[in-house]
This record gives structure tokens, C-alpha cells and sequence, in this order.
């Protein structure tokens, strides 16, 4: 933690304190049978090559399996990344 982020939690502290121990509101509904809105949501079909429900959401919001259509882009950046830091290791002396 920051020295700044210290003090601006040390500022804010009775204004955080408050909301994490305020109660939550009261959402339920007259109209449901239960009182609670059936609000939920419904999770994405899972793949129909493979049937995995191991999805991953790209930025324009399609779904995609992570089996059979991995994020490549991901991948290579991650291997680039693994890359780079043993690079790094290498030119630091023992």
C-alpha cells in the first residue's frame, strides 16, 4: 500500500466504515411469488462442439470457448511475457 493510499483511506475512514456496514437495501417485489425479483441472469449455452461451459467473453461481448477458440492473443502475450522476464533474469548477475 501506497503512503498516499494510506492517507486517503485514513481521510475517508467513517464515510468507508459506514457504507461497508450499512444495510443492503431492500429489493424485494410484491409481484413475485417470493417477494425477490427474478432478475438473475442466464449463463451462455455451453459450447456445442465440445459441450464445455468454459467460456471466456470477448471485448465486443460474443462468447467463445476456451477449448476449441482460445484467446490466442492472451496466450502469445502471456509466452511474451514469460519470455521477457527470463530475459531479465539472465542479465542480472548472480
Amino acid at each position: 500500500m501506497t503512503p498516499d493510499l494510506a492517507r486517503r483511506l485514513a481521510e475517508h475512514k467513517t464515510e468507508l466504515v459506514v457504507m461497508l456496514t450499512a444495510e443492503a437495501p431492500d429489493r424485494r417485489s410484491p409481484d413475485d411469488p417470493d417477494g425477490w425479483p427474478n432478475d438473475c441472469i442466464d449463463p451462455p449455452d455451453p459450447c456445442p462442439d465440445c459441450g464445455s461451459l468454459e467460456l471466456w467473453q470477448t471485448r465486443a461481448g460474443n462468447w467463445r470457448c476456451l477449448r476449441c477458440d482460445p484467446p490466442i492473443r492472451s496466450r502469445e502475450l502471456a509466452r511474451e511475457a514469460r519470455e521477457a522476464r527470463r530475459k531479465a533474469k539472465q542479465r542480472i548477475p548472480p
